[in-house]
């Protein structure tokens, strides 16, 4: 007998704190058993320096090291990190006080995987080769869709929220055709044409199986006759050239490879009539690297999988210049827009 749908409020926040908790101790793993903290020497090291020491190529260092960093195992300063006194007195090989050992045990060795596949992926830099939006991904994806469509009413409020933030400063059409990249849910585009009677939409999901998903949110919204439903891949958009006035790309963009983040985008800019407006909702890191702990843990399960980690706005708006946007701006946190020219 099929499991009945959930309806009633619910929250992922306890799962995904387990997973990012996970994170966190595979991170501080990884370096105990790498001998990353003493290969300090009890001098500041820059990413290529400890790369050096420890024979490890410099981005999956650089990674471990951010995400230490805002785990306050590290501190940076001018791209030259340090050990914090904590790590200083309990991490580091060798010292009396040595504690590592203890947290090795702590976390259930027996429950790690024993082939050394994500130290391996950290010292070679590029990854284990794994892409989360191919075929081996679909149940995932749409497990992800479903969780979401139980919370529909809060991510619609959000929608709303950022669409606020984006017709304060440009215009759209009245009657506006609307793409929407890797669309999931299809959140922002259905938002839309709720309050816009005269809009429509084309939802692209790689998976039919997802798209089943956007077709029931789409109904939640009433706008399901103004959609319309393509099952392809984000990284070719199969449309016609200069067909959309707007173009939405949702949180996909951070774990797709530089050259994925282009070919979508060169495709996009395709797809979008001339001065047409693309919209990224996505995770960013900070300039430097090191202030938000959720940009640089994500930064190093990105490494762990294709060598990869969470652009930058400048990182965004470099890809977005490249095939022929222009005036990108950063909107929140999570909001990137630019023309295309």
């Amino acid at each position: 007998m099929p499991r009945k749908t959930i309806e009633s409020p619910a929250s992922l926040d306890p799962i995904h704190d387990l997973i990012y908790r996970n994170s966190k101790a595979l991170v501080l793993k990884l370096a105990l058993e790498m001998d990353l903290f003493t290969a300090f020497d009890d001098e500041p090291r820059t990413s290529e320096e400890l790369s050096t020491v420890l024979q490890c190529e410099e981005k999956g260092i650089q990674a471990t090291a951010d995400a230490l960093t805002a785990m306050g195992f590290l501190t940076k300063h001018d791209s030259k990190y340090q050990l914090a006194p904590t790590t200083a007195a309990f991490l580091v090989k060798g010292s009396p006080s040595y504690y590592g050992d203890s947290y090795l045990d702590a976390v259930l060795p027996w429950a790690w995987q024993t082939d050394d596949i994500a130290a391996n992926a950290i010292r070679g830099g590029d990854g284990i080769g794994k892409s989360i939006i191919d075929d081996d991904s679909v149940a995932m994806w749409k497990g992800w869709c479903e969780t979401r469509y139980i919370s529909r009413e809060t991510h619609a409020a959000d929608a709303r929220e950022n669409w606020g933030l984006i017709l304060e400063q440009h215009t759209v059409p009245e009657g506006a055709h609307l793409v929407d990249v890797a669309c999931g849910n299809a959140f922002f585009t259905f938002t839309y044409l709720q309050n816009h009677p005269h809009a429509s939409t084309v939802a692209i999901d790689r998976a039919p199986e997802v798209l089943e998903v956007t077709r029931k949110t789409s109904r939640w919204f009433d706008v399901f006759d103004r959609t319309q439903f393509v099952a392809a891949d984000v990284r070719n958009v199969p449309t016609k050239p200069h067909a959309f006035d707007l173009a939405y790309i949702g949180g996909i963009m951070y774990i797709l490879s530089a050259e994925e983040i282009d070919s979508t985008l060169k495709n996009v800019h395709r797809a979008l009539k001339p001065g047409g407006l693309i919209v990224l909702e996505t995770m960013i890191a900070d300039g430097e690297h090191q202030e938000s702990e959720a940009e640089l843990i994500q930064t190093f399960r990105r490494l762990l999988y294709n060598g990869g980690r969470v652009p930058t706005f400048d990182e965004y708006a470099d890809h977005l210049t490249t095939v022929g946007f222009a005036d990108a701006k950063r909107l929140s946190h999570t909001i990137v827009v630019a023309h295309r020219k």
